[in-house]
């Protein structure tokens, strides 16, 4: 056209799809993985598969954020953001009780073998862990049947916060929480 641009657009650009099946670290920083379809008739995807790490390892962990309609952590990946003095916040689909800005999951799906961490290792407070798929979508599910910890520091602190919700929650046989501490 006149004014020199032009774009094409195929199916494969109306859906977003992030893949991690590796590594990806920020020690004591921020990870987000975020996933948006071109429009609301289709659908975006994070599958991890991988390892997610935004530890503080002489400090306070980091935070990551999954953001998609559709989140999966696979069986074997792991999201990590524990920290010496303090737990990290890992929000997955959405925040603490649906507040903020995330865009908000209609499915987050935790396979057995999958571990969240939001610890504290030393001393401190654990963190935040948010599991999350939009309670105003009526078939809008939150699976689990993976690990979550987010343990106060073997030196002292308190344990931290894990929520699990969506219209529908589904607790599978091999679902683990854990926010003890053991001072």
């Amino acid at each position: 056209d006149a004014s020199g641009l032009q774009y094409a657009v195929d199916q494969g650009a109306v859906q977003a799809l992030v893949d991690n099946k590796g590594l990806v670290q920020a020690e004591g920083g921020q990870v987000i993985l975020s996933a948006r379809a071109a429009n609301t008739l289709a659908s975006a995807v994070i599958n991890n598969s991988g390892t997610i790490e935004a530890k503080g390892l002489s400090s306070v962990g980091g935070r990551s954020m999954l953001e998609a309609d559709h989140i999966t952590l696979a069986a074997g990946s792991l999201l990590d953001a524990s920290g010496a003095t303090g737990g990290g916040n890992v929000l997955v689909g959405g925040d603490w009780q649906g507040s903020g800005t995330m865009h908000q999951a209609t499915t987050v799906t935790m396979e057995t073998g999958a571990k969240i961490d939001a610890s504290a290792t030393q001393t401190g407070n654990g963190g935040k862990v948010v599991l999350w798929s939009d309670i105003h979508i009526t078939n809008a599910l939150t699976q689990v049947d993976g690990e979550i910890l987010a343990r106060g520091g073997l030196e002292g602190g308190d344990g931290g916060h894990i929520e699990t919700s969506a219209a529908s929650v589904d607790i599978g046989p091999h679902a683990v929480f854990n926010t003890l501490a053991p001072k």
